[in-house]
C-alpha cells in the first residue's frame, strides 16, 4: 500500500512539473512575440518624423577626426537637434537621413526615439556610430540594425517619401507654418546646404506635398528640426 501511494505521488508530481514546465515555456514564446512586436511598432499614436536629404554626406568609412570633410558634422547635428531634450529623448520622433555622397549611396539611416538605445548625444560619439553604419555593404532591400532603434538600409530618398500620406518640405515660398495645417502623423523633408534639387522638389510636388515655411530668413538645416518642434509644443 505504501509503495502505491508513493507511486501516486510521484505521477502526480511527475505531470505538476511538466505542466509548469510548458507554462513556462509559452510564457517564453509569448514574451519573445512581444518583444519583436514592440520593437517594430511605434508606442505613440501620434509621430513625427524628419527626414534629411543630405546630398554630398559620405556612404562609406571615414575618419572620425576630420567628420567635417566627409559632411558628417552636419547629419550628427540634424540627428541631435531632432531627436534630443534635457535628459531625455523626443520619443515620438523618427528621423531618417538619406545619404548620397561618395563611395557606396544611397545610404538611409533611421533612428525610432522609442527604441533608441545606447547613443550619446553629442556629435562626435553619433559620428561614430554613423561610420559603423556605412561600413556595411548592403544589398538592395537589406537593413542592418547597427545599435537598437539605430537602421541602416540601402533605400533611395524617392522610395521614402513615397511610403508617406502627410509630406511636407521646407521652402521659403511656402506657408508660414503657424499658418499651416500639419495634420497627423507628419513627414518633415529637408534639404542640406545645397538645397533640395528639382528632380527631388518635382517628386514632392507630384506626392502632393506641401510647402512649409519657417520664415523668410535662411537656415541651417539642423537648426530646422528644432524650431518645427517649438511650434507643434505650443
Amino acid at each position: 500500500m505504501k509503495n502505491f501511494f508513493s507511486s501516486v505521488v510521484g505521477f502526480v508530481f511527475t505531470i505538476s512539473m511538466n505542466s509548469l514546465l510548458l507554462f513556462f515555456f509559452f510564457l517564453a514564446i509569448l514574451a519573445c512575440t512581444l518583444e519583436e512586436y514592440i520593437k517594430f511598432t511605434p508606442i505613440y499614436e501620434y509621430m513625427k518624423e524628419f527626414v534629411l536629404l543630405a546630398l554630398k554626406a559620405s556612404t562609406s568609412e571615414f575618419n572620425l577626426n576630420d567628420i567635417a570633410k566627409y559632411e558628417i558634422d552636419i547629419v550628427s547635428e540634424f540627428i541631435l537637434n531632432t531627436l534630443w531634450i534635457s535628459n531625455d529623448l523626443r520619443r515620438d520622433t523618427i528621423v531618417h537621413v538619406s545619404m548620397n555622397g561618395s563611395k557606396d549611396p544611397p545610404k538611409l539611416l533611421t533612428l525610432y526615439a522609442d527604441k533608441l538605445k545606447g547613443l550619446q548625444p553629442n556629435q562626435q560619439h553619433i559620428a561614430k556610430i554613423i561610420n559603423q553604419a556605412v561600413k556595411y555593404k548592403l544589398k538592395k532591400d537589406e537593413s542592418k540594425e547597427i545599435i537598437p532603434g539605430f537602421f541602416v538600409s540601402k533605400t533611395p530618398f524617392e522610395v521614402l517619401i513615397k511610403k508617406k500620406d502627410n509630406l511636407l518640405y521646407l521652402n521659403k515660398k511656402g506657408t508660414h507654418i503657424r499658418e499651416a495645417d500639419i495634420g497627423e502623423n507628419p513627414m518633415f523633408v529637408i534639404g542640406d546646404y545645397i538645397g533640395l534639387p528639382k528632380k527631388a522638389e518635382r517628386l514632392l510636388s507630384n506626392l502632393k506635398a506641401k510647402k512649409l515655411s519657417l520664415g523668410k530668413t535662411m537656415l541651417f538645416a539642423a537648426h530646422c528640426p528644432i524650431i518645427i518642434h517649438y511650434e507643434l509644443d505650443l
